[in-house]
C-alpha cells in the first residue's frame, strides 16, 4: 500500500485543501483511497467518538466508508500537553495510532494522511510530523505558502526533520500564489527546489472564493444566535465586511455583493436605515449577507419590517461593534462538509495544479 503524508511548513498553508484534491484525485484515478489524522488538535464528538473537523470532510463529502475511529486516531484535549510532559508514555500514542492504522491497511491502494502544521508540531508529545510519518512507513509531500525566499528556507529546514527521522520527501506543492505574481514563482521556485535536489509536485494560485466563510460560520465562531436565520441565508458567503457608521451615499459604495453589515446602535435609525432604502431603490438589497446589530441593540418593528421586505436577516449582539467586526475580520476559514460548492472547488483547483502521475510514480517507488 501507498501511504502519502501531507505536511506544511506552516499553519494554514493549505494541508487540508491538499489532502482533499489529492484524495478525489487518486479516487478518480480508480485508486482504493484511504485517509488517517493520526494527531488532531481540532475535534468534535460524533457518535460517541473523538474526531478531528477534518475527518469529518471526507466521510461526508468524499465517501470514505472507514470508521471515524480509525481516521481519527489521538484527539489532543485541552491540557493533554501539559499533563503527557509530566507522564511521558510513547506507547500510549503511538499504540493508538498503529490500532487506527491497522483498519486501514489491508483496505485501501493508497492512504492519505493528513498531518498537523510544520514537520516538528507535536514534538512535544513525542509525535511530531516527522516521528509519525516514520512510524507509518510514509513518504511526504510539503506544502508551503507561495513566495521565494522564504518558502525554500523553510522548505530546507522542514526536510532537515524529516531526513533525521529517514522518511522520503516525495516533493514540494507551493501553495496560494497570487495570481500577479504566478509566473515569476512558477518559474522560480520549480528552479530553486531543483537546486536543493527536491521534486515541485505543483504550483497552486491563490483561489480568492476557498477563502469566503458561510454567514453560518461567523456567527459560530462568535457566538451569536441565528435561530431565526433561514438554513438557505445561512449558507450564503460573506465576502466583505462594512461597519454601516457613515452617511447614505459613502454607505452604498461600501457595500458590495456578499457584504456583512455591522451596525452600532447608534447609527441604525439615522445611518442604516436610509442606506439600506438606498440600496432596496437600487434593487441591491440581496448584496447585504447578514445585518449584525451591537451594542444590546433590539431592532424596532420599522426596521424589522425593513429588512423583511428586502429579505435580509438580522442577529443581535451585546458587544461592540468594533470588538464583532475586527474578530468577523480575523476568522480562519476552514473547508466545511457543510459547503459542497466550496470542497468540490478546492478538489478541482488542486487537481487541475498538481502532477498527480508523478505523485503515484514517486510513491510507488522503492
Amino acid at each position: 500500500m501507498l501511504r502519502v503524508y501531507i505536511s506544511a511548513i506552516g499553519q494554514d498553508a493549505g494541508k487540508t485543501t491538499t489532502s482533499l484534491g489529492l484524495f478525489q484525485a487518486l479516487q478518480q484515478a480508480g485508486q482504493r483511497v484511504g485517509f488517517i489524522k493520526p494527531v488532531g488538535q481540532h475535534y468534535v464528538e460524533c457518535e460517541g467518538v473523538s474526531v478531528d473537523e477534518d475527518v469529518l470532510l471526507f466521510r461526508d463529502y468524499l465517501n470514505c466508508e472507514l470508521p471515524l475511529e480509525a481516521m481519527s486516531a489521538v484527539t489532543i484535549p485541552k491540557g493533554f500537553t501539559e499533563e503527557y510532559i509530566f507522564n511521558r508514555n510513547k506507547a500510549r500514542i503511538y499504540d493508538a495510532i498503529d490500532a487506527a492504522f491497522a483498519q486501514i491497511d489491508t483496505t485501501c491502494d493508497v492512504t492519505v494522511i493528513e498531518g498537523t502544521g510544520h514537520a516538528g508540531v507535536g514534538s512535544v508529545f513525542d509525535a511530531s510530523n516527522a516521528v509519525v510519518a516514520k512510524l507509518l512507513g510514509a513518504k511526504t509531500i510539503l506544502v508551503a505558502g507561495g513566495g521565494i525566499g522564504r518558502c525554500l528556507d523553510q522548505v530546507a529546514l522542514n526536510h532537515a526533520l524529516f531526513r533525521q527521522e529517514g522518511v522520503e520527501l516525495l516533493g514540494v506543492i507551493v501553495n496560494k500564489v497570487f495570481p500577479e505574481k504566478y509566473e515569476k514563482i512558477n518559474r522560480v521556485v520549480r528552479q530553486g527546489l531543483a537546486n536543493m535536489g527536491i521534486e515541485c509536485l505543483g504550483v497552486v494560485p491563490y483561489l480568492e472564493e476557498l477563502t469566503f466563510p458561510m454567514l453560518e460560520q461567523i456567527c459560530e465562531d462568535l457566538h451569536l444566535d441565528l435561530a431565526d436565520v433561514d438554513a438557505s441565508q445561512r449558507m450564503r458567503h460573506v465576502r466583505h465586511k462594512a461597519i454601516a457608521g457613515v452617511e447614505p451615499q459613502a454607505f452604498v459604495r461600501n457595500v458590495k455583493p456578499g457584504t456583512l453589515l455591522v451596525a452600532p446602535a447608534g447609527c441604525v435609525e439615522s445611518l442604516l436605515v436610509p442606506g439600506l432604502k438606498a440600496l432596496r431603490d437600487q434593487s441591491r438589497g440581496d448584496e447585504v449577507v447578514c445585518v449584525i446589530f451591537t451594542d444590546g441593540y433590539s431592532p424596532s418593528e420599522p426596521v424589522v419590517s425593513l429588512l423583511a421586505s428586502m429579505e435580509i436577516p438580522a442577529v443581535c449582539t451585546g458587544r461592540d461593534s468594533l470588538t464583532i467586526a475586527q474578530a468577523a475580520g480575523e476568522l480562519v476559514v476552514k473547508i466545511s462538509p457543510r459547503d459542497p460548492n466550496k470542497v468540490q472547488a478546492a478538489c478541482d483547483w488542486i487537481r487541475e495544479h498538481i502532477d498527480l502521475d508523478r505523485i503515484l510514480a514517486a510513491a510507488a517507488e522503492e
